[in-house]
């Protein structure tokens, strides 16, 4: 199945190396498959036509997309304003939010977004917290893994860090915050499950954030929301009354708001700065977001497929969403390469594409990988990695140009693992970090081999 002669002859180096290489590295189930072409047309290719799981490498076409329909200068926005009067401290009216989406906004920006309105002299609002969702609704990004897994949030028009509780176990103590009204935690004395922490509890799209969990040993987490909307909206109207300004309640609208007086804006980072931030460490919330705003889509799938269908990919299987959390979608290290090949040098702003992957040796998941002659800062490449998944893509930067894409997928384990939940699973889930190990150190001696 793989073209060892003509990869060795390639590499100069012998065929008893490639051989014991794959002897070493690869199992039984393994598919591996690769394409690496020069800039002179040279090709060396082995299984390239195999269709197999892009992972977090989907992410190279969406970050592409977004920057050509977006352009470098988008910026979300979230504000606070207010309708009605103020009369010895208390607004007789509404305070309203505005959401669009921002996928970095954090608790400085909401304690800004606070201040304003106790710089106008408000301590009490008769009317609501009305939250305005100028955005999407969407329970989760993808079905691939545990329902606790921090990856797989919810996406609002209300986005707050990152859209994740946190959670401290201690063997005196559990902690979970934040703590407010639209949050409830239950400690179940039971398994949820194999290699389950949390269990998300939420029904019938019910307001309340409802999630149980088991006692275990020393550790902290993240966990991922369900319904960012609510949750958040309740997180601000706590940070509302830590900060002396009561509320009647909470109302959730998608309608416009007439608006009497705006207090504040804040902006997220521009869209090049954020994807910039989501190819670095592979964030789902921010190309996610992105994606729908730029192809103007109400659900992932739909924004997904009119990317890929803008862009001319070739793919087999369902198209689940634009940041790669599927098992569903296909498509053959050739295909990457070819994109790489003909957008590598597409300038975006001050910025050429390529650069705006991660640099080995220096940046991304394999920062402290290829400190060697050989790898340091030779190597533009963005990783794809779930669960019996591994790939990697990009450019090598030598005395000749190469543009490669390795995929090494193990479908029968996959398949497993995305199967119902047993021990079975959860040890091969335990075995799968062993797994993912052994390819970053295949592919990473292929690659200083090119």
């Amino acid at each position: 199945m793989i073209k060892i002669l003509l990869l060795a002859l390639a590499l100069n180096t012998s065929a008893n190396t490639i051989k014991d290489l794959e002897k070493e590295f690869l199992q039984k189930g393994d598919t591996l498959s690769y394409y690496i072409a020069d800039e002179n047309g040279k090709v060396i290719s082995s299984n390239e036509n195999q269709n197999l799981i892009p992972a977090s490498i989907f992410k190279i076409f969406s970050a592409y997309y977004i920057l050509d329909k977006l352009g470098t200068d988008f910026h979300f926005s979230t504000s606070i304003s207010y309708r009605g009067d103020i009369e010895n401290g208390t607004l007789k009216g509404d305070l309203i939010l505005n959401t669009s989406g921002d996928p970095y906004l954090l608790t400085p920006q909401i304690f800004d977004l606070i201040e304003s309105v106790a710089q106008e002299g408000i301590k009490k609002v008769d009317g609501n917290l009305v939250v305005v969702n100028n955005f999407v609704n969407i329970e989760r990004i993808g079905t691939v893994g545990l329902d606790d897994q921090p990856y797989n949030q919810s996406i609002s028009g209300f986005n707050l860090n990152f859209n994740r509780f946190k959670s401290i176990g201690r063997s005196t103590q559990k902690s979970i915050f934040p703590k407010h009204d639209g949050f409830q935690t239950i400690s179940s004395q039971k398994s949820l499950g194999p290699g389950v922490g949390f269990k998300n509890q939420n029904k019938n799209n019910q307001d309340i954030e409802k999630w149980q969990y088991t006692k275990t040993k020393d550790y902290f987490v993240e966990v991922p929301i369900r319904n960012s909307l609510a949750f958040n909206a309740y997180y601000f109207k706590k940070q509302l009354e830590q900060r002396g300004i009561s509320t009647s309640g909470i109302k959730i609208t998608n309608k416009e708001q007439s608006e009497t007086k705006r207090l504040n804006t804040i902006k997220s980072p521009s869209s090049l700065d954020l994807v910039k931030l989501a190819m670095e460490y592979s964030n789902n919330l921010f190309i996610e977001t992105l994606t729908l705003k730029a192809t103007n889509k109400e659900n992932l799938a739909d924004a997904a497929k009119k990317m890929i269908k803008d862009l001319k990919i070739k793919t087999k299987g369902k198209i689940e969403n634009s940041s790669g959390l599927t098992t569903e979608t296909r498509i053959t290290p050739k295909e990457i390469v070819n994109f790489i090949q003909e957008n590598a040098n597409q300038k975006f702003g001050s910025h050429y594409f390529i650069n705006l992957l991660s640099i080995t040796g220096h940046s991304g998941s394999l920062h402290r990988k290829y400190l060697n002659d050989d790898g340091f800062e030779k190597f533009r490449y963005k990783t794809g990695s779930i669960d019996y998944v591994y790939n990697i893509c990009g450019q090598s930067f030598e005395k000749t140009k190469r543009t490669f894409c390795i995929m090494i997928n193990n479908l029968q384990k996959r398949k497993l693992v995305d199967g119902k939940n047993t021990n079975r699973t959860e040890r091969l889930r335990e075995e799968a970090k062993g797994w993912r190990r052994a390819k970053e150190r295949f592919s990473e001696l292929l690659l200083l081999q090119m």
